[in-house]
């Protein structure tokens, strides 16, 4: 989180312009800056000053942040036509995540296919691994790995005997900066005409 300000004095040593922000109930102030002409200058705090750890979104919203002008001499003027707050954010993906499809009940099957996944797990330390999942109750009749499921997966076995299937994946990573995408997915079947 950077605070900026642009600021301008009448006299250079005689006028300051100070970084302030508020959080967690404490005020800290930052660097004095002086200058004599239209200058932008700004200060980063990379952590939380009160908690001495990385920014939260919640402290982030609750932050105040503002600048304090102090003149030494009788008669000068310091100015400040701006103070704002930078905040340089990179999402963070969670390590796992689950998607289930709808019910995929064909009209008069007479046996399942394949499975075909289109995803992209190339990022080191992602990965995704699906399941059939008996649709009446959601019982796991087969799991299948991720290479698996993109050469085209035989699920004529594991789903015999089922009318209703859902197709279930399981997506992680060991990078939260990185995160396993799965583009489709479709599955096959053999019906009576």
């Amino acid at each position: 989180m950077g605070l900026w300000i642009r600021f301008k004095g009448d006299t250079l040593g005689n006028s300051f312009a100070y970084f302030i922000i508020k959080t967690h109930g404490h005020i800290y102030t930052g660097a004095g800056l002086s200058g004599t002409s239209w200058e932008t200058s700004g200060q980063v705090w990379s952590k939380n000053p009160h908690t001495n750890k990385p920014w939260t979104c919640d402290e982030i919203d609750a932050l105040l942040a503002g600048v304090r002008l102090k003149t030494l001499a009788e008669g000068e003027v310091m100015r400040c036509s701006q103070a704002y707050v930078v905040v340089s954010y990179a999402p963070k993906y969670n390590t796992y995540g689950t998607l289930t499809s709808k019910a995929i009940t064909p009209d008069q099957i007479v046996s399942w296919g394949k499975l075909y996944v289109n995803d992209n797990v190339s990022t080191p330390g992602t990965n995704i691994t699906y399941k059939i999942l008996d649709a009446t109750d959601n019982s796991t009749k087969c799991t299948i790995t991720g290479s698996q499921a993109s050469l085209g997966y035989d699920i004529s076995c594991c789903a015999s005997g089922l009318t209703s299937i859902r197709l279930f994946a399981n997506l992680t990573t060991t990078n939260t900066s990185n995160t396993p995408t799965l583009e489709d997915w479709n599955v096959s079947w053999v019906a009576h005409v």
